[in-house]
């Protein structure tokens, strides 16, 4: 409640009384209004007007909405009652309602014998809604009600939900009690995205007749899938019976939502009984289905709940896989099932899981759970798992585990695979002492390792832990030994670790050792938090000391570090380093030396002999005295410093000079580079100049322009039982993304594009730039100085220099100017490409002057096209519709169509919006067969290919009828009526 102060002033004859009324409401705002009536007529006239700020109901009235509203009133009327004459409006400016800012809302309406209407508008940060009304008052009132909901910005109102939606709805109706009430509404979907899931539309219709609201249908639908609901609520018992069909392609659902997905579902259920004893079924069908490293053949769930509203639900939950597998963990057939019963005095589910393999046997989990008030209990009856290529693992006893919340509790778990075991015992205490302990002995690490899908490994792995203390200050004190250790083919050799944790401070010894590649010690202490309870601390500032010490150790073990990005490594590394400072701020001293070293990165593919590194730390920076390293015949070498201190923000200077170093070595690029790379900047955004010449290259491009692209798959052709297609674009690192670079490439001569049907040789100067935060831009020319070329099956020689030019457009599209020539005994062809990569150009000409179609004929058949026999037609036209598929070429569609005999010859390409094709490319033919019948062929390209054939007919010079059919399942009938104007 809140203090009131007001203040009245009335005055004015009987016949125009006003009232001005000011009000303080303290916390609950201010009021300021009049009123000015006619007292003296019967019904009474009257006019009222308020204005209000910081208006808080809920600050007046407990348990009232509250609000921060300003704005103002007006109404006017004659008489009172339901149905005098009325007309009002209010308007709210910038206010806040529910904790919800609202920008504008305006409501008005009028009332006149009896017929109320009302109009409404709310503008907030959310959207924009608007509101139509009409209420006829009487015995039994009628209404009629329209709305329109536009939400650009869902998570204004949800911030777990970002998003947009909007939808329109009607309702029609008359009564209020149950016995006369009937209503009719209708609602409209228009659009919706949540979480980036895309919703196209959806509709709902529902009927209310008295105590029965049905639901005639209820509808969403999307690119990704599909759900609708229909059913009848019964109001009076209440009671519900609905029913619910959904299905959903599962891989794009999951592009939008950021999940690995794939495969596709279908999903139906019923709900079906009273609200105190409702009774639910469900089933879902899954085709393919995958998340991650997970997929199956087939999937299939039923769920089955009764009771739910009473006292005691229960439920039971059954799933089957076909299929099955994680990684390299395969299975033919999965089953699980949960049955679940709720009582008074506690709730008890079972779980049962079966997986069989075609050999061996089967897979088996057998457990229940109880939770009685806040403690639940775990008892594992059975528990039996074989890993890939490993030993089967088995539960030796039935164990328990309970969580309450004091602790985590069990009296022993042990499992056991031949002379390998696992235990794991004792108390996590959540608010008290903890006493717990792990014990590995002899586990081999290799059936682990494949089945986790990463690297493969081997080795076998001992470990004794003991868990003591707090869940404030816990103290933990861990060995670990790995004998044998491998990684991939790289040997490791011997890993022994001994930890000690207590008072948020980490302590440990660790060696790496291998008999011929020598050692790796490392030593210290390290500030970290591994409280569960209380408040944290924030160790990044709190000292550490770590000192790593390797005296000639072999570096070929580098290779199970990156396997990704090494795929050879050597040399001897001479290792003597000391952290201290913090973790943001940290400090190096000492030094490194690497000699006689060999790399092969699988980046480049080049070999680089003759490492040599010197390094030294000198606090916060590590100074790199020399670089070098010796790639085909020739050299890099390089310097400099990087900072330490400031994260991201460290600075970077580094020098390379290059001299005729071959720097890649791959089947597609050989490039040998000579010049100078600077890197500047920070760690966190570099800076690099590059002023570089290639001294020989050699490129094997997949394909070339103007000739066959690779083979596309068969659309004929599809493959079942395997996993569907899931590429994810890697996402590109932020040091990229914030990277400014400035290159300088130079080709002088010797840098040659080679394949078996071309060997073309290359000069030029390229000028690559990037700014932070936005794409490459490449400027400059690239010469064809010499060689040949195979166009059309025919080999064309380079007479003159042509070029390819870059202007920095983004994604690079550079403009052509090459010219090419074919010679036989009687004529001299040339081929000019002009135009951009976008949009080529495709020019031929002859001596003696040909026609377009002629010349193509010279070039493919090695004569005109009056020349050839009736296949050597049907191929010209062929080859023609392939170059008018991918060149701009006007004459030589005009050509082909009169020397063959067509009426048209049309050429749609792809239409493409970001990674989306909006409309297939499609190459069509077409010839009247008679005056009035019209008959067309056309090749479909692109994502989905296809052919189709049309028929047109002409019932009058103004209308026709055509009927077409495609291999892809399409098929039409469409009437035309043409109007020349």
């Amino acid at each position: 409640m809140t203090n009131v102060v007001a203040t009245a002033d009335a005055s004015g004859p009987w016949r125009a009384v006003d009232l001005r009324l000011e009000t303080d409401l303290g916390t609950a705002g201010s009021v300021r209004g009049h009123v000015r009536a006619d007292l003296g007529t019967q019904p009474i006239v009257y006019e009222t007007g308020a204005e209000f700020a910081r208006l808080d109901p809920g600050a007046a009235v407990a348990g009232l909405v509250r609000a921060q509203a300003n704005g103002r009133a007006r109404v006017r009327g004659r008489g009172l009652g339901l149905e005098a004459p009325l007309a009002y409006r209010l308007v709210l400016g910038r206010s806040e309602v529910g904790g919800r800012p609202l920008a504008h809302a305006a409501l008005g309406g009028r009332v006149a014998r009896g017929v109320h209407r009302a109009r409404g508008r709310v503008v907030a940060p959310a959207g924009e809604g608007r509101l139509r009304a009409r209420v006829v008052t009487g015995a039994i009132p009628a209404y009629r009600l329209a709305a329109r909901l536009r939400l650009d910005h869902l998570e204004e109102i949800a911030p777990r939900a970002p998003g947009w939606v909007a939808a329109e709805a009607r309702v029609a109706g008359r009564g209020l009690d149950a016995r006369t009430r009937r209503a009719e509404a209708h609602a409209t979907l228009l659009g919706a995205s949540l979480h980036g899931v895309v919703l196209r539309g959806g509709s709902l219709h529902a009927r209310l007749d008295g105590e029965q609201l049905r639901l005639e249908t209820a509808s969403v639908q999307g690119p990704e899938g599909s759900a609708s609901v229909t059913g009848i609520l019964d109001l009076a018992r209440p009671a519900v019976d609905a029913t619910l069909d959904a299905a959903a392609d599962l891989r794009p659902l999951g592009e939008r939502l950021g999940l690995p997905l794939a495969g596709s579902a279908s999903a139906t259920g019923t709900a079906r009984g009273p609200l105190t004893g409702l009774a639910v079924s469900a089933r879902t069908d899954f085709e393919n289905p995958a998340y991650g490293a997970f997929g199956a053949g087939r999937a299939r769930a039923a769920l089955e709940l009764g009771d739910l509203g009473s006292a005691g639900p229960h439920g039971r939950l059954r799933l089957e896989l076909t299929d099955a597998r994680v990684h390299a963990y395969r299975r033919r057939t999965v089953a699980a099932a949960v049955d679940w019963q709720c009582a008074a005095t506690a709730d008890r589910a079972s779980l049962t899981v079966s997986a069989a393999g075609d050999e061996g046997a089967a897979d088996r989990l057998a457990a229940t759970l109880t939770r009685a008030g806040s403690t639940a209990t775990v008892a594992i009856q059975e528990l039996a798992a074989t890993p890939p290529g490993g030993p089967s693992w088995r539960l030796v006893r039935p164990a328990t585990v309970s969580v309450s919340d004091d602790a985590v509790k069990t009296d022993g778990i042990a499992l056991a695979a031949a002379a390998q075991r696992v235990t794991l015992g004792g108390k996590l205490g959540r608010t008290g002492e903890s006493d717990a302990s792990l014990e590995v002995a002899g586990l081999e690490l290799a059936p682990f390792c494949t089945l986790a899908g990463g690297r493969s490994c081997g080795g076998t792995l001992s470990l004794q832990a003991q868990l003591a203390g707090t869940a404030e200050t816990p103290r933990v004190r861990a060995t670990v030994r790995s004998d044998s250790l491998s990684v991939d083919d790289a040997a490791l050799g011997m890993l022994t670790l001994d930890t000690r944790y207590e008072q948020r401070q980490a302590t440990l010894h660790g060696l790496l050792r291998h008999p011929e590649a020598g050692e790796l010690r490392a030593e210290g202490t390290v500030p970290i938090d591994l409280a569960w309870g209380g408040a944290r601390r924030d160790t990044s500032g709190e000292p550490l000391a770590i000192r790593v010490h390797a005296d000639g150790l072999d570096l070929r073990f580098a290779r199970a570090l990156a396997p990704a990005h090494i795929r050879e490594a050597g040399g001897r590394l001479a290792l003597d380093a000391r952290l201290s400072g913090t973790r943001v701020a940290p400090r190096v001293e000492g030094g490194a030396t690497l000699a006689d070293g060999h790399l092969v990165l699988a980046a480049t593919g080049a070999t680089y002999e003759e490492v040599r590194v010197e390094v030294a730390a000198a606090g916060d920076a590590i100074e790199l005295g020399a670089l070098h390293a010796r790639g085909g015949d020739g050299t890099l070498d390089a310097a400099g410093r990087i900072g330490l201190a400031g994260g991201d923000a460290a600075a970077l200077d580094l020098r390379a000079h290059l001299h005729d170093f071959v720097a890649v070595r791959r089947p597609e690029l050989e490039a040998a580079l000579s010049g100078t790379i600077g890197v500047g900047g920070s760690v966190g955004a570099p800076d690099v100049r590059a002023d570089l010449q290639v001294e020989r290259a050699v490129v094997r491009p997949a394909s070339l322009p103007a000739q066959d692209s690779a083979v596309n798959p068969d659309p004929s052709i599809v493959f079942v039982g395997g996993p569907e297609p899931h590429e994810t674009p890697p996402e590109t690192p932020s040091f990229v993304r914030a990277l400014r670079l400035a290159a300088a490439v130079r080709i002088q001569r010797n840098a040659w594009v080679r394949r078996a049907d071309a060997d073309v040789e290359l000069g030029g100067d390229l000028k690559i730039t990037q700014a932070p935060g936005e794409p490459l831009h490449i400027t400059g020319a690239i010469r064809l100085l010499r060689g040949w070329y195979v166009f059309q099956g025919r080999r064309l020689t380079l007479e003159e220099e042509g070029t390819i030019t870059f202007r920095g457009a983004t994604p690079p599209n550079p403009a052509f100017d090459v010219t090419a020539v074919f010679k036989n005994p009687n004529y001299r062809v040339t081929v000019h490409l002009g135009g951009t990569s976008e949009k080529p150009e495709l020019t031929l000409a002859s001596d003696p002057p040909l026609e377009q179609a002629d010349i193509l004929s010279v070039i493919v058949f090695g004569k005109p096209a009056r020349d050839l026999g009736k296949g050597e037609s049907v191929a010209l036209q062929e080859q023609a519709l392939q170059l008018a598929s991918g060149y701009v070429m006007p004459e030589l569609r005009a050509s082909v169509m009169n020397t063959l005999g067509l009426d048209t010859l049309d050429v749609e390409m792809p239409q493409t919006t970001g990674t989306a094709t909006d409309r297939r490319g499609r190459v069509s033919v077409g010839r009247y067969v008679a005056g009035d019948v019209f008959v067309s062929l056309a090749q479909e390209f692109g994502a989905h290919a296809g052919q189709a054939v049309g028929v047109e007919y002409g019932l009058t010079p103004e209308i026709s009828v055509k009927g077409s059919t495609s291999t892809r399942g399409d098929s039409a009938i469409d009437i035309f009526w043409h109007r020349r104007y």
